[in-house]
């Protein structure tokens, strides 16, 4: 398994952090950086939007709240870092 972790498909199917994200939409909603994403495991799709594209990296949402909470300092932390990003202020 691409993530290195064992879930049960009912686990799979009803939580929300086994779900899988795109690295574009990660880095929105965790406010990770390219260098977060290189211990992470993914998986390719093709990307349904247009044939020609490069495939998507998905990943799991599990994994990069945890890599956004160590960053920022648990889900305070991020809240804090997403009002700060809103006004414009990311690094």
């Amino acid at each position: 398994d691409a993530f290195g972790i064992s879930v049960c498909r009912a686990c799979i199917a009803s939580d929300e952090a086994y779900k899988l994200i795109t690295k574009t939409a990660a880095k929105e909603e965790y406010l990770l950086q390219d260098a977060d994403f290189a211990r992470l495991g993914y998986i390719t799709r093709k990307n349904p939007r247009k044939e020609g594209w490069n495939d998507m990296k998905l990943y799991l949402r599990a994994q990069l709240r945890d890599v956004s909470y160590a960053r920022f300092g648990g889900e305070e932390g991020l809240l804090v870092r997403r009002r700060m990003f809103g006004a414009g202020e990311r690094s």
